[in-house]
């Protein structure tokens, strides 16, 4: 808000185009600040209803270091961070986030907005296109082989079901 404060007090007014290119910026910047809190708060609060093992079927897990990663949203990527349980035999590999799985993330690195409005709109257009179109909604958006994929990702699918329920 600091920003507002300094382009009406700046000698020349700027276009308008300028102040709202900006403003845009300005409030997508705390958009994505208040992304990062709500997942290290909800990172906190999950794990507090976790032991640093879990058991799942026949699979132990154990509690291994928090990873980061990048989450493409409306506002721009986020970077988070998120503690992984790693299956504790050698032949049953693999793990899982138990912040994604709370929180129903995808695999494919973009929050289900981005994603599913991107396939929505692929569907009605070159995806070259859409994502030209959606360029100006998020600076980072899926690749073609991501929308490709998610289009038949059962995992999509299943969200689109689930939605359509809530709507």
């Amino acid at each position: 808000l600091l920003f507002l404060y300094k382009e009406l007090l700046a000698q020349d007014l700027p276009w308008f185009k300028d102040f709202e290119r900006g403003l845009r910026e300005t409030l997508f910047a705390l958009a994505r600040a208040a992304i990062v809190l709500f997942f290290a708060l909800a990172e906190e609060r999950v794990l507090l209803g976790l032991a640093a093992r879990v058991e799942r079927g026949s699979r132990t897990f154990r509690k291994a270091p928090a990873q980061a990663r990048n989450l493409g949203t409306w506002f721009g990527p986020v970077r988070y961070w998120r503690t992984y349980f790693r299956a504790e035999r050698e032949k049953d590999r693999g793990g899982f986030h138990p912040l994604d799985v709370q929180l129903g993330l995808l695999s494919d690195r973009f929050s289900w907005n981005v994603l599913s409005v991107s396939v929505r709109l692929a569907t009605k257009l070159a995806f070259a296109e859409a994502r030209g179109l959606l360029s100006n909604a998020s600076s980072r958006l899926p690749s073609v082989p991501t929308a490709n994929r998610s289009a038949t990702n059962a995992e999509i699918q299943q969200a689109f079901s689930y939605v359509a329920t809530r709507e």
